[in-house]
């Protein structure tokens, strides 16, 4: 190999980077809303238990879910006319929140409505869904610590089967704010420090 074919190899190597790079920083406005906008379907949901209105429980769900989705493909458009180059990451991530989004909405929405399994469960199966989802994602990103923060979305799963109903919307809380949260300002502070 001479000079010249090195240094083509090393130029194609940094551009190859610099999009994954851009990758995650692409990845913390999505983590971001979907963090907030849960634990505001959590604590709306948690009123209604409050106030015992259990059959409107869904309510809050399904405007989360669409305003969620709309956001989201709105968000993938948008990036798609964005990007000159659409990474093997990019596209692995759209499809992979495309799916989970709509396994989600079966699993919190459709099969309880229609009696597949009782409204207790929903917080178990999602658990599975978003710790496959954030699995992929940590994969195509190549960052560890949404991997590791699958297995304790899989793990919570177990967790939430155990223990009392009352107990999922907290739970669930702490599991987003240490999983959707937490990693946007950890993948802020891994940003900023790539770019100096």
């Amino acid at each position: 190999m001479n000079k010249e074919e090195l240094s083509e190899q090393l130029a194609a190597i940094r551009r190859m980077v610099e999009l994954t790079r851009n990758e995650t920083a692409g990845a913390l406005p999505w983590l971001r809303f979907w963090g907030w906008i849960i634990i505001t379907g959590l604590v709306a949901t948690q009123m209604l238990i409050y106030l015992e209105a259990y059959n409107r429980i869904w309510i809050p769900w399904a405007v989360i879910y669409l305003v969620g989705s709309a956001w989201s493909a709105a968000r993938a458009r948008r990036s798609r006319r964005n990007d000159s180059v659409r990474t093997f990451s990019r596209r692995i991530i759209d499809h992979v929140g495309f799916s989970g989004g709509l396994a989600c909405i079966l699993a919190a929405l459709v099969l309880p409505l229609i009696g597949a399994y009782n409204f207790e469960t929903i917080p178990v199966v999602v658990s599975l869904i978003v710790g496959i989802m954030l699995f992929v994602v940590g994969a195509a990103l190549e960052f560890n610590l949404l991997r590791i923060m699958s297995l304790v979305w899989m793990s919570a799963a177990v967790v939430l089967a155990l223990v009392p109903w009352q107990w999922h919307i907290w739970i669930s809380v702490v599991l987003i704010a240490g999983t959707y949260l937490l990693p946007t300002v950890l993948l802020s502070r891994r940003q900023r420090h790539d770019d100096r």
